[in-house]
């Protein structure tokens, strides 16, 4: 799955989450672009109480998500300062909020 170009970006890592970190779905679509932790020593993930710390091939997916994420954020934000009106302050912005709307995102063959 991390591998699989095919997938949507959101699918393989909510996949992955699942399968090789046993994380449920609840916990998967509370993640926010805030969770992502990128530093020189590596990219983490803040899910519940604990950082994971991704390998590299993972974590290159989830820094392309996030890039994508903040960049749409951003977009939206300017259009909407340029009406007149502020965005709420209290967003963040969550990676994988497609999954509630597409339940059988997973299940893909």
């Amino acid at each position: 799955m991390v591998r699989d170009d095919n997938l949507d970006p959101v699918d393989r890592i909510a996949s992955t989450l699942i399968l090789l970190y046993a994380q449920p779905l609840v916990r998967i679509i509370a993640l926010t672009t805030d969770d992502v932790i990128v530093t020189d020593a590596g990219t983490r993930l803040k899910v519940g109480a604990d950082a994971l710390e991704l390998p590299e091939t993972f974590a290159m997916i989830v820094r392309q998500l996030l890039h994508r994420r903040r960049a749409s954020h951003a977009r939206r934000g300017s259009r909407t300062q340029n009406r007149g009106h502020q965005p709420p302050h209290h967003h963040r912005e969550r990676p994988v909020r497609e999954l509630r709307r597409r339940p059988s995102a997973l299940s893909r063959e």
